[in-house]
C-alpha cells in the first residue's frame, strides 16, 4: 500500500464498501466521512446501564467504536466500526501522505485536493467482482431496505426500535411521538446484534425473541484482561433514501 496507488486506491474502496455494507448506511454519508471524523471514534462510555446488559452486549462495547458523520438533511448519524476496519482504516491513514494531498479531509480520499471515492461505485465494483447473480440488487438503499424489512421478524421494543430507527437516520413519526436519542451503549451493545445477524445471515432464525436474548457466534468476543493466572471467560421503520 505504501508503494503502489493501485493497492491503496483498491484497499480504500474496499475498506469504504465494508463500512457501508455492514452500518447499512447510505453510501453518500460515508463517501464524504472526514478524517477528523474518525479520529474522534471512541467506545461506549461506562455508565449505570451497563448493569442491564447481558455479557455478550458487554463484550460488544469492547469491541466496537462508535463515530459521527453527517446524514442526511444536516442530521448527525453514527456509523459502528469492528477492530478490523479500524486496523484498516489506520494502516490506509499511514500511507495516506504517499497519495492523497495533506489538504483532503476526506478519511476514503482520492488524488485531488477536495475529492473522494463514491461508495456506490465501490459497491458496483465489489457486487461484479463477487459474482452475484444480479449484482445490481446490491446497493445501499436496497441493503437499507433489508435490514428495516427484516429487523420486523425481531421482537423489537418501542424504545430499541427507536434507537435503530436513529442509527439509520430515519426521519419518521410514529402517531405524532417524537423518538428519544439513544446513548452510544444501546447502539453498540444493542444495536449491533442486529447487524452482526444480518452480515452473518442469522437474522431469520431470531424471529419472534428479543433483543436481549439474540446472542451471535462469538466471534466478537472478548476476553477479560488478566495479569498472573488466566481466569479468561471466554415496526416498521421506513427508509427515507
Amino acid at each position: 500500500v505504501h508503494t503502489d496507488a493501485g493497492a491503496f486506491i483498491d484497499m480504500t474502496q474496499v475498506v469504504l464498501a465494508k463500512v457501508i455494507l455492514f452500518n447499512r448506511k447510505r453510501q453518500g454519508e460515508v463517501s464524504k466521512m472526514k478524517v477528523e471524523d474518525y479520529r474522534k471514534k471512541r467506545f461506549a462510555q461506562s455508565s449505570e446501564l451497563d448493569l442491564a446488559l447481558t455479557e455478550f452486549e458487554r463484550s460488544l462495547l469492547r469491541v466496537f467504536e462508535r463515530v459521527e458523520i453527517r446524514g442526511k438533511r444536516g442530521r448527525t448519524v453514527p456509523l459502528l466500526l469492528t477492530e478490523e476496519m479500524t486496523s484498516w482504516i489506520d494502516r490506509l491513514l499511514a500511507a495516506r501522505p504517499s497519495f492523497v494531498p495533506a489538504q483532503n479531509p476526506f478519511l476514503f480520499a482520492c488524488k485531488g485536493e477536495y475529492s473522494h471515492l463514491r461508495g456506490s461505485d465501490a459497491l458496483r465494483r465489489f457486487a461484479v467482482d463477487c459474482g452475484a447473480k444480479r449484482p445490481e440488487l446490491l446497493t445501499s438503499t436496497k441493503l437499507r431496505k433489508q435490514i428495516a424489512s427484516l429487523a420486523q421478524v425481531v421482537s423489537l421494543k418501542e424504545n430499541e426500535l427507536d434507537s435503530l430507527a436513529t442509527f439509520m437516520g430515519h426521519d419518521i413519526r410514529i402517531h405524532a411521538q417524537f423518538y428519544r436519542v439513544p446513548s452510544d451503549v444501546v447502539q453498540i451493545a444493542k444495536i449491533s446484534k442486529l447487524f452482526l445477524a444480518a452480515e452473518k445471515g442469522q437474522l431469520a432464525k431470531f424471529a419472534g425473541q428479543q433483543l436481549n436474548d439474540i446472542v451471535i457466534d462469538n466471534d466478537y468476543t472478548v476476553q477479560e484482561e488478566s495479569s498472573g493466572d488466566s481466569d479468561s471467560d471466554a415496526d416498521s421503520a421506513p427508509v427515507d433514501d
